[in-house]
């Protein structure tokens, strides 16, 4: 996929979730909403679904820059996985807040991997997190 297709796709609401297929990949943006949601992978459970109004982002290795004044891209992060969870949950805590509202902004970034010894590796992530209640500047 390039970099059309993606805001393509984006801006008709199709395929709308967030992958890290490549460390290194990223998005930054506003999040508009934040819900929990039945986990369809794992049933029982539930996962953090959020949605961020895209102002950067690297997907698969190719880099995009957002301009809000002609096109608006919204992408679905389902927050699963121990390395992302932790990554967001640290960076909340950080930046003095308990929870994730609308107008909060977060940066999540594909860091690495590590082994568990089970074929698949587990991705880590670094996060960034501003609450728009305290007024930080934006990162």
């Amino acid at each position: 996929m390039d970099v059309k297709d993606f805001i393509s796709k984006a801006a008709q609401g199709g395929g709308s979730a967030m992958s890290f297929p490549r460390i290194g990949d990223h998005i930054v943006g506003e999040v508009v909403d934040c819900e929990m949601i039945d986990d369809q992978h794992n049933q029982g459970q539930q996962i953090l679904k959020l949605r961020i109004a895209v102002e950067k982002a690297m997907i698969d290795g190719q880099f995009l820059e957002i301009d809000h004044a002609s096109e608006q891209v919204v992408k679905d992060v389902y927050v699963r996985g121990p390395g992302m969870r932790e990554a967001i949950g640290k960076a909340v805590i950080v930046a003095g807040a308990d929870s994730i509202e609308p107008g909060d902004r977060l940066r999540l970034e594909f860091s690495g991997e590590k082994s568990t010894g089970k074929g698949r590796p587990m991705k880590l992530f670094v996060a960034e997190f501003k609450s728009a209640a305290t007024g930080s500047v934006p990162f």
